[in-house]
């Protein structure tokens, strides 16, 4: 009896407990703000020993979910040893004045075949009056600083007049800040190599779903349908853009198992993302 309380003990400390921890960026924040709402979970172990389940939306009032994203990451615990860490964060926009409530989520999770969950808790702040936005005050100033403002001005136009006529070309145009948004975002939390192709592929649609909501001002993303009809009205490179979409269709319903090959899809979601327009 004393051998099988030990090697009982002994299972059950070796097992990965599974943690949860819920964060938010600010406990007050304006009407016309955001807030990022935080879940992350750690276990003991590779990121492969636990394998996740998709945690879908947080329930919410007067909150608007705006996007989402995820990431993996391994660190050292002094005590614990390798220790592997999953984040989703949630980002929301406020609906009115007062109060907003995240409701409590329940996470599932399997590990070595058994199904178990662990819950957070619910979350309150405060949502505060619209923040004024800071408008530069022009002051006028001496005669002499009309003069010196007006000849940097013609210094500078002529400048540019000179180097566009030398040149004739136009100047590179700057990324748009959403799709270098997304694309960073892609790049350093999503890691096809890891095995989890099931999380990597969801991962990937949702990041995917959150770049065309903000894109096109939209709040949900009924189904592949929907999806491929956001995605033609984004603009982009249109042989990236038709590639993916080609993809997307291959992949069936929302509901259904998807096989297509995880590095195929992140590496078109990247191509897409790129500013190639």
């Amino acid at each position: 009896m004393l051998l099988l309380a030990v090697s009982a003990a002994l299972g059950q400390a070796s097992r990965p407990r599974v943690s949860v921890k819920t964060s938010l960026s600010s406990e007050t924040v304006p009407l016309n703000g955001e807030v990022v709402f935080s879940i992350e979970l750690s276990w003991p172990g590779a990121l492969d020993a636990v394998r996740l389940e998709d945690p879908g939306e947080p329930g919410v009032n007067n909150l608007m979910l705006r996007g989402s994203g995820a990431s993996n990451r391994i660190v050292e615990d002094s005590l614990a040893g390798r220790r592997s860490l999953k984040r989703f964060d949630f980002y929301f926009k406020p609906r009115s004045v007062g109060r907003a409530h995240i409701k409590p989520m329940t996470l599932a999770y399997r590990f070595e075949g058994r199904r178990e969950v662990v819950r957070t808790d619910a979350l309150f702040l405060r949502i505060s009056a619209p923040r004024e936005e800071q408008r530069p005050v022009f002051m006028p100033g001496s005669i002499l600083l009309w003069l010196l403002l007006f000849l940097f001005m013609a210094a500078a136009l002529f400048v540019t007049v000179r180097y566009v006529m030398l040149r004739r070309k136009h100047r590179p145009r700057a990324t748009p800040g959403i799709r270098e948004k997304y694309q960073r975002l892609l790049l350093s939390t999503i890691h096809p190599e890891n095995g989890q192709d099931k999380e990597n592929r969801a991962e990937i649609l949702r990041l995917l779903d959150s770049f065309l909501m903000e894109s096109l001002g939209q709040i949900h993303i009924g189904g592949m349908e929907q999806r491929l009809e956001m995605l033609a009205s984004v603009p982009g490179d249109e042989t990236a853009r038709a590639r993916l979409a080609k993809t997307l269709q291959s992949m069936g319903g929302i509901t259904e198992e998807r096989h297509i090959a995880v590095q195929r899809l992140f590496d078109e979601v990247n191509d897409f993302l790129k500013d190639n327009i």
